[in-house]
């Protein structure tokens, strides 16, 4: 289950940027995406990989494990998202928190201690994170204008640079 919320996690922004195909939810929870749904196993499981993760039995240790066959890689037919929401609340909620506070011990290396993020409500950390999602969202759009901005003044030089002057 740790594997599929990674997946979910992660996954999509890796696989855009390796230009592999992947589930996003964004776009299959649209009206219309049902070929999206049934390719990337959202309902029911597709006829074809659609995401694979280090074996959890061996972790690729075992040359005749009976997970993985040796290869250290598992494969899924379900979208990571369906994988998750089969499993029970209580368990969703498990990957929620764990998912919670690797999030702040990777960027803040704050650990689950007294005190620290463990001690806060539920509502303070989703703030938290809903807040840095919020915010890199706008920083995303910042350095756009930036890049755009930067590229077009550019461009403005190089054309000016290459008209004769007037005498």
């Amino acid at each position: 289950m740790i594997r599929a919320a990674v997946a979910r996690g992660w996954g999509s922004a890796i696989a855009k940027v390796c230009d592999k195909p992947f589930p996003d939810c964004s776009r299959c929870r649209r009206p219309g995406s049902e070929l999206l749904r049934k390719s990337w196993g959202c309902d029911d499981p597709a006829d074809h990989v659609v995401w694979e993760s280090s074996c959890p039995r061996c972790s690729g240790t075992l040359p005749d494990c009976g997970r993985c066959g040796g290869t250290g890689e598992v494969s899924y037919d379900r979208c990571p998202s369906a994988v998750i929401d089969k499993s029970g609340r209580g368990l969703q909620m498990t990957l929620d928190l764990l998912l919670r506070a690797y999030s702040h011990y990777d960027r803040r290396n704050v650990m689950p201690m007294s005190g620290g993020w463990l001690d806060q409500s539920r509502s303070f950390l989703c703030g938290v994170d809903l807040i840095d999602s919020e915010r890199a969202w706008w920083d995303e759009i910042h350095r756009e204008h930036t890049d755009r901005e930067a590229t077009r003044a550019k461009l403005a030089s190089q054309q000016k640079t290459r008209q004769p002057r007037r005498r």
